[in-house]
């Protein structure tokens, strides 16, 4: 019991210290640890995500400098016609269940007179690569596309049906529903996939 009690009042000095342990018999190994190093994403990365490179119309864009610098896409391609473009943008704002908040400014931080720069990127809520991929929409590629407003237009849970990424299928579906599409008030219906590359080429 003694033990028991020593370790969970370890588990406590080093939750303050921002070191979250589960397992009570670790935060003796952790707590003898000067150095950790770690590769996984999200500790020594920012958790984002960016469209670096991307194959769009049959036209290869983006990619990397010599120097290895990242140069992402910046203009839809010029084979890519308006109708192939609509419906790019429509499968990257619904097939997704991400949502990018923007940037709001707040209040000027100071410390020691010099003022601290703000981060004024976007919120990202949910899976990162869906993120990076409205993102892209959202950007001049995509001539600042409103991802929400095709989201909204869907109508998912009312008229069109939405089916969740699993490993079983490798890919998420969604089945969006165009009533006026086709001039003569018929339903016309789209279905947008997005997974792995070799579930959706097969």
């Amino acid at each position: 019991l003694a033990v028991t009690i020593s370790l969970a009042f370890s588990t406590q000095k080093m939750l303050a210290d921002q070191n979250l342990i589960r397992v009570l018999a670790a935060c003796e190994t952790m707590g003898n640890a000067t150095n950790i190093c770690s590769d996984k994403t999200g500790t020594l990365t920012e958790n984002r995500m960016t469209v670096v490179k991307g194959w769009f119309a049959g036209e290869q864009q983006g990619g990397h400098t010599e120097e290895g610098i990242a140069t992402p896409p910046s203009q839809p391609p010029a084979t890519l016609n308006t109708k192939a473009r609509t419906v790019l943008l429509e499968g990257i704002a619904c097939c997704s269940t991400a949502r990018v908040i923007p940037a709001t400014p707040g209040p000027e931080v100071v410390v020691d007179g010099v003022k601290l720069p703000q981060d004024l990127r976007p919120t990202v809520i949910g899976n990162k690569t869906e993120a990076a991929l409205l993102l892209l929409a959202q950007s001049e590629w995509g001539n600042q596309d409103d991802t929400e407003a095709r989201r909204s237009e869907a109508q998912f849970g009312k008229i069109s049906r939405l089916f969740p990424f699993s490993s079983a299928r490798k890919r998420m579906s969604v089945l969006v529903n165009k009533s006026s599409d086709n001039g003569n008030g018929a339903a016309s219906w789209t279905l947008y996939h997005k997974g792995a590359a070799e579930a959706l080429l097969e």
